[in-house]
């Protein structure tokens, strides 16, 4: 906790102070990367993991998290995305509103997984191909809709909001997966 506070305050004077170039380098140092690869010493299996990212409704409204999986074992088409939402809950289904084109994917789990910590985060996997996550990253404005039974979760996210990052993130995990 100290380590994030003296970093934060040490951003905010290296702009202050007209050092902002440097800011990145910093972030970049102490953040784990977003998207990495993995060659599993079992087996040789490769992988290619996307860290959990927030996929936002509006400012401090992060309530869906997104996290993508590949391994060389898979279909080549296939891709693992893990959604997560606050709470103890169900996730039924994944509902994207694709630039007005809406798709569905049923939970691959028939219980969620359930992360009890300081929040409690419930994550249930669903399989998504690399033509959808192409047609993401290519949309103007992503819906998305977690069903959660008798309730449900919503965000939207887009290439201009907060900084494109889960884009990018998408992108960088695209240009990885073509190397396993």
């Amino acid at each position: 906790m100290k380590t994030a506070i003296m970093i934060a305050i040490t951003i905010a004077i290296m702009q202050f102070v007209g050092c902002a170039g440097q800011v990145r380098e910093i972030m970049n140092a102490c953040i784990p990367p977003s998207v990495s690869s993995n060659i599993s010493t079992f087996d040789g299996t490769k992988e290619v993991h996307m860290r959990p990212q927030f996929v936002e409704l509006g400012i401090g409204s992060s309530r869906i998290k997104f996290a993508l999986f590949k391994n060389s074992k898979m279909e080549k088409e296939e891709i693992v995305l893990t959604a997560s939402v606050k709470g103890v809950k169900s996730l039924e289904a994944l509902l994207f509103n694709v630039d007005g084109a809406i798709t569905t994917f049923p939970s691959l789990d028939t219980f969620p997984e359930i992360d009890f910590g300081q929040t409690d985060w419930s994550s249930n996997r669903f399989i998504i191909t690399k033509d959808f996550l192409n047609k993401i990253i290519e949309a103007k404005l992503v819906k998305v809709k977690v069903s959660l039974g008798n309730e449900y979760v919503e965000g939207v996210f887009t290439k201009s909001l907060y900084g494109n990052s889960l884009m990018i993130n998408y992108e960088k995990f695209l240009e990885l997966i073509e190397t396993i």
